[in-house]
């Protein structure tokens, strides 16, 4: 099995918790209410779960998918990606927080969690990158891994947004408009690479 019990448990977690937070936005912008407070608690649980998953993957023998063997220098790069991915964790909480505790609107709690998310893609990025003669299982999968790890890294293009403090589409520089389309890769490819990583043998 290429991936240990733990971590397809984990993986198979945060596709559901993705699903959840899916369909918790959706019944928000149809009936309102308290689901957005749910979607907003379901993301920052995705972000606690990410940095999770991305520690348990750098702590397995092998490392990344289809890697085989993997030398010092390799592994010390999961390392770091793994911290990467533990710090965007992180940010997607802290996101999650402003927008609950009512320190800031919808639009800058989105904008710091996207980028919290984009570190989690830059981590998907390094964990799916190519490696010489994969297990042909693992082609399709790493491929989704990148895809997914490309749109959540357009959050990057947020963090000016945060560190100006803007709170409002309308008046966001189009670069952090686009970096809020991240949130493509968070709901859609990286449930489904999960997913995928759940499944995988």
């Amino acid at each position: 099995m290429p991936f240990s019990p733990p971590v397809q448990a984990v993986a198979r977690g945060i596709s559901v918790l993705v699903l959840l937070a899916v369909v918790a936005l959706l019944l928000f912008y149809v009936v309102g209410g308290r689901f957005g407070t749910i979607n907003d608690w379901l993301n920052a649980v995705i972000g606690v779960v990410s940095a999770l998953l991305a520690i348990l993957i750098a702590a397995a023998v092998g490392g990344a998918p289809g890697a085989g063997a993997r030398t010092d220098p390799a592994h010390a790069v999961d390392l770091a990606a793994a911290i990467v991915a533990v710090a965007g964790g992180a940010v997607m909480v802290y996101g999650s927080y402003l927008i609950i505790s009512g320190e800031t609107g919808w639009f800058r709690a989105g904008v710091v969690s996207a980028v919290g998310a984009a570190l989690l893609g830059v981590w998907l990025l390094v964990l799916n990158r190519p490696f010489p003669a994969p297990p042909e299982s693992f082609v399709g999968l790493s491929r989704l891994g990148r895809l997914a790890g490309a749109v959540m890294s357009l959050g990057l293009l947020a963090i000016p947004g945060w560190v100006s403090g803007v709170d409002d589409w309308a008046a966001a520089p189009w670069y952090v408009k686009v970096g809020m389309f991240g949130w493509l890769g968070t709901y859609v490819a990286y449930p489904a690479w999960c997913f995928r990583v759940s499944r995988a043998r």
